[in-house]
């Protein structure tokens, strides 16, 4: 979606802050996969990386999910600096990402009603917007490769058969023009001012994913290693776990997948 124009004009837009490079390629395998390689290159300069692909043809979902992408998809990865994020902090990561995704979709299609289900989707209107999956090499201070997949302006005829019911774009919930450049430098802002707040014991991150949860409420079916589990979800807590009250009690879960909520 992002032209190697546009590209360069998002890196004059981002110049000041974490961002130091936006690497543009015309196609690519996997952002993710890139920022990945270079994250663990120890001679790669300690700053923010944007990479960015006008179109990807393996992107990456948690686990063993794949991304669909076209030409009305924004799809990039984020490379971080080295951040101070503690044990007890670097799982809130997803959630201060996540509401800076949502921040920056609300600033671009004013009235989108974009919300999140955990732990890394993006839903409008009950049907999928978006996806984020956050890696890192594994090195301390941790530097995090933010992968983010965006329906933007993604023609939901052209989405595989099996995942068209269930997706949309950020178009499609706006009547208005969706400048790319600004949604990328929107985004990608947004995530670090996020994520320097988190570090720096910013509070409400947690309240702002709360407020934009699409499952609080609702009855979940979530997918475990140990099998599935159904209960209402009840909260995200403060660590960013999935607080569902199931037959056994109330349970809290690290990770999963949200297979399907009523």
């Amino acid at each position: 979606m992002i032209t190697e124009t546009q590209a360069r004009t998002a890196q004059q837009s981002l110049a000041g802050g974490w961002i130091r490079a936006v690497r543009w390629s015309e196609s690519l395998g996997s952002t993710s996969t890139e920022a990945m390689a270079i994250a663990r290159d120890r001679s790669a300069p300690d700053s923010g990386l944007l990479v960015v692909a006008q179109r990807q043809t393996a992107g990456r979902g948690r686990g063993t999910n794949t991304w669909f992408s076209d030409e009305g998809s924004l799809t990039f990865s984020l490379l971080t600096p080295r951040l101070s994020l503690d044990h007890e902090t670097l799982p809130r990561a997803a959630l201060a990402v996540g509401v800076a995704l949502c921040e920056a979709c609300d600033d671009a299609a004013a009235g989108s009603g974009v919300g999140l289900k955990w732990p890394n989707d993006l839903y409008a209107e009950g049907k999928k917007l978006g996806g984020i999956l956050i890696e890192s090499p594994g090195f301390r201070p941790a530097r995090l490769v933010v992968g983010v997949g965006l329906n933007v302006t993604t023609s939901v005829d052209q989405i595989p058969a099996a995942a068209r019911s269930r997706a949309t774009s950020l178009a499609a919930q706006t009547q208005g023009e969706i400048d790319p450049v600004a949604l990328l430098v929107a985004v990608a802002q947004g995530i670090e001012r996020r994520l320097t707040g988190l570090i720096g014991g910013e509070p409400d991150v947690v309240r702002q994913w709360q407020r934009r949860s699409v499952l609080g409420g609702r009855h979940v079916a979530l997918e475990t290693p140990e099998g599935r589990v159904r209960g209402v979800c009840r909260e995200i807590d403060a660590k960013g776990r999935l607080v569902l009250e199931t037959p056994r009690g109330t349970e809290r879960f690290v990770s999963g997948s949200v297979v399907s909520f009523v």
